[in-house]
């Protein structure tokens, strides 16, 4: 689930050093965000994991073929792996 003030999207293009996506979120060149990306496994050669990149926006081109979203390029600073948090909770109930 997205938090307050972003958007879940997917990535147009992905290189070594920075990610295409398009979005509604309105964003400015040279603004500083923050991209939680999932490097697949044929990319990382290991395990799937959620990647937190900081970045630099270095493009916005509202000329889409989608109304109302922007392609946005962002220039990958560096990046910090996520811990994945998984809660299980045990509701069966014992009623013997």
């Amino acid at each position: 689930m997205p938090l307050s003030g972003s958007e879940q999207t997917k990535a147009i293009n992905i290189s070594a050093t920075g990610v295409c996506f398009a979005t509604r979120v309105v964003l400015c060149v040279g603004e500083v965000v923050e991209v939680l990306l999932e490097i697949p496994k044929r990319v990382t050669g290991t395990m799937a994991i959620p990647r937190r990149f900081t970045g630099r926006i270095t493009h916005v081109d509202s000329q889409t073929s989608l109304p109302g979203y922007s392609r946005v390029g962002v220039q990958l600073l560096y990046c910090e792996a996520v811990a994945t948090l998984r809660i299980v909770t045990n509701l069966a109930h014992d009623s013997a």
